[in-house]
C-alpha cells in the first residue's frame, strides 16, 4: 500500500512540474499593465460594495455579465 502512494505522489509530482503554472500574457507588452489594471478595479469594486453591504455587488464580482 505504501508503494501505490509513493507512486502515486511520484506521479502527481511529476506532472505538477511538467506543467506550465502561469500562462504566458498574451497581446504584446501593454497586456500585462491592462489586465493589472482589470484586476485591481475588480478587486476595488469587490471591497467597495463589501464594506457597503451590497450583496447582489458583491455577488456581481463573481458574474461574467458586469
Amino acid at each position: 500500500m505504501r508503494l501505490l502512494h509513493f507512486v502515486a505522489a511520484a506521479a502527481i509530482l511529476l506532472v505538477s512540474l511538467t506543467m506550465p503554472c502561469v500562462a504566458p500574457a498574451q497581446g504584446g507588452p501593454g497586456a500585462v499593465e491592462a489586465e493589472s489594471a482589470s484586476i485591481k478595479h475588480v478587486c476595488a469594486d469587490f471591497s467597495e460594495n463589501f464594506s457597503r453591504h451590497d450583496a447582489h455587488g458583491v455577488a456581481m464580482t463573481f458574474s461574467e455579465d458586469r
